[in-house]
This record gives C-alpha cells, structure tokens and sequence, in this order.
C-alpha cells in the first residue's frame, strides 16, 4: 500500500510510520479564549508626567486550553476569564513600569504563573491608548506570544 509520501508502510518501521502520520497534528484538543478591551488606568512610562498622572491602557489576554471544558461545562476545565481580566487590573493599576514592553512582559509572566489549564500558547497585546507624541493621535501596540 502507498502513501501520499511515497513510502509502503512495510518500508518503514511501526513506531516510526505513526510518528509520520503525526507531522504536524495535535494530538490534543485545544481551544483558545480571547478576553478583550480591558481596560484599566495606569502609571507607567517613561517620562515622569506620565507616571505622576497615570493614562488608560486596553490589555486584549488569548490563551489556549484544553477542549474537553466544552463538554464537561466545569470551571475547573475552564481557563477562569475571571483570573484573567482580575491579573490583568492588578498589573495595570499597580506599581508603575517605564516601558510598555516591560508592562507586557510582566503580563505574560504573571497570567503565565497565575492561571491553569493553559496549553498551547499565551498571547498578550497592551494598548497604551494616547501616548505623549506630539501631533499623533493614533495608539501605541506591543503583543507577544509564548509558547506554554
């Protein structure tokens, strides 16, 4: 018999044909929950005016957990959105941070260590809604993905 590979499956051994038919599948059923638009007020910056007076930060969480929560309809196969957005308003409105990549990196770190039933990857975007450039009305974005 041939695969789409070109190899017979007599040509290769057991063990290693399952591992073939396995390139690039999970095994795994996963899901992913996006939690949006938290909002929250915070201190950080780096310039001093910025951390005196504090401005909004939207902080968008995605992370990956196991599937079976659809089935089973219990919290404790559930990644909690609850722990999410609660992590998320105590970073944002706690001690300040002079760099938004700094404010992200303590956001992964801290849902990473914070949550279960993660698998999979964890996403985090932060949004400094008005940042201090002269003449740009626009916002400022840094996201990052890590591997669980």
């Amino acid at each position: 018999m041939t695969h789409t590979s070109g190899y017979t499956k007599s040509r290769l051994p057991e063990r290693g044909f399952a591992r073939c038919l396995n390139i690039n599948r999970r095994t795994d059923n996963i899901m992913k929950l996006v939690v949006k638009d938290i909002k929250a007020y915070g201190h950080h910056g780096y310039f001093e005016e910025e951390r005196r007076l504090g401005q909004w930060f939207k902080v968008d969480v995605a992370v990956e957990g196991n599937e079976r929560a659809m089935t089973s309809d219990c919290l404790d196969d559930c990644v909690d959105y609850r722990t999410v957005v609660a992590k998320v308003n105590e970073i944002v409105t706690g001690e300040g941070i002079f760099t938004v990549e700094g404010l992200l990196g303590k956001l992964l770190s801290e849902l990473k260590s914070s949550l279960h039933n993660l698998q999979g990857t964890l996403e985090v975007t932060v949004t400094k809604l008005s940042p201090p450039i002269p003449d740009y009305d626009g916002v400022l974005v840094v996201s990052h993905a890590i591997n669980l």
